[in-house]
């Protein structure tokens, strides 16, 4: 997947690149890409969203001029577009979730992305729209927790594996455990790391509420427990990730903690431990 080169036409030659899967940081500006009506800040985010996802050229360094190039010319930006939604997604479906059994806290129960939304009768959520453009996150709105049913108990723990991790990309983590988005600790969190009416800083100039990519970040940072056994102090520390990590928690927390579930034994899931029937959400 990460080995397999990104090929395309340019100017009637047929190019060669070695993909690369940009971090949280550098991709932070990249979600709701084509969410503008100014010709100039488009073709600058395509320009970014190339040179961010191609390694090099014909072995070669790619320079920040010919990646313009590349987004300028439709069926070149389109093949490039499309293998990094391939990259991306397929990356983001190497990550695994473990769900603990609430009746003997022993047992787990370990399923995949998609095996979570069959489960669920959930359908996957796209990462990008037709043109290949990175849509918003689903963590950059706001959601209400769905009510769950009474009869049958839902999943005491969410742990789980980073992709990036399992896939052998270079990342600061490995797993840790997802809980929900509390508001009263994000509040704080904005308060802390984006308060209204502050300039961020020259270092964060992307920590802003009007940044979708950092929103999703955010809520992220406070739904999660941990990383790696340690507390998560702030978007900073998602930062470092490979931006597949970011695409997976954020699903995982759609599917775990915003899908509706049935109290159906077909969209339950059975301890290994002491057999007892759960739903694999929180």
């Amino acid at each position: 997947m990460i080995d397999e080169p990104i090929r395309f036409t340019l100017a009637g030659r047929l190019r060669s690149a070695r993909p690369r899967v940009p971090s949280v940081v550098q991709a932070m500006g990249s979600f709701g890409e084509s969410d503008t009506r100014r010709p100039e800040l488009l073709a600058r985010k395509l320009r970014h969203a190339v040179f961010l996802v191609l390694g090099d050229l014909d072995g070669e360094p790619l320079p920040l001029t010919l990646a313009g190039e590349i987004a300028a010319d439709p069926a070149a930006r389109a093949a490039v577009l499309a293998a990094r939604v391939a990259l991306f997604e397929g990356l983001r479906d190497r990550g695994a979730a473990w769900l603990l059994c609430p009746a003997c806290r022993r047992g787990e129960v370990e399923l995949s992305l998609a095996e979570l939304a069959s489960k669920l009768a959930a359908a996957r959520a796209p990462i990008a729209d037709r043109a290949g453009a990175l849509l918003p996150l689903c963590l950059s709105s706001e959601h209400e927790l769905p009510s769950r049913p009474v009869a049958l108990p839902t999943a005491a723990r969410l742990r789980f594996r980073l992709p990036g991790a399992a896939a052998g990309l270079a990342s600061p983590a490995a797993g840790g455990v997802l809980g929900r988005v509390d508001p009263r600790r994000e509040a704080q969190a904005w308060d802390t790391f984006a308060p209204i009416g502050v300039d961020p800083p020259d270092e964060h100039f992307d920590w802003t509420f009007e940044e979708p990519g950092f929103r999703a970040t955010l809520r992220l940072s406070v739904a999660l427990e941990s990383l790696d056994d340690q507390a998560v102090d702030g978007p900073a520390a998602l930062e470092p990730l490979p931006v597949c990590d970011l695409l997976f928690l954020d699903e995982l927390y759609r599917l775990a903690w915003l899908t509706p579930a049935r109290a159906t034994l077909a969209a339950s899931v059975e301890c290994g431990a002491c057999r007892a029937a759960f739903l694999p959400v929180r």
